[in-house]
């Protein structure tokens, strides 16, 4: 079993997304995450799971701050998809 790693922290919190709409969302989240060390994330292979996507802002977000710090690859995994 692989280690579990905290990669990314919210440098702000900002407001819900539930009456958003998709462009709005990625607009929310844009500048909102930040790789935690960059160090822990070069040239790695990184499995980003989250436990509901609605429209995918935040993975998409989450997922372009580990490619800006050099991840190789960066797969994903959902629990539950919502609707939008």
């Amino acid at each position: 079993m692989k280690p579990y790693v905290t990669l990314i922290e919210r440098h702000t919190y900002t407001q819900t997304h539930t009456s958003k709409s998709r462009v709005k969302r990625l607009d929310n989240v844009a500048s909102v995450f930040g790789a935690k060390k960059s160090e822990n994330v070069k040239d790695k292979r990184i499995l980003l799971v989250d436990d509901v996507m609605t429209t995918g802002a935040t993975l998409t977000a989450c997922a372009n701050v580990l490619l800006d710090a050099q991840a190789l690859v960066v797969d994903m995994a959902v629990i539950a998809a919502g609707r939008y």
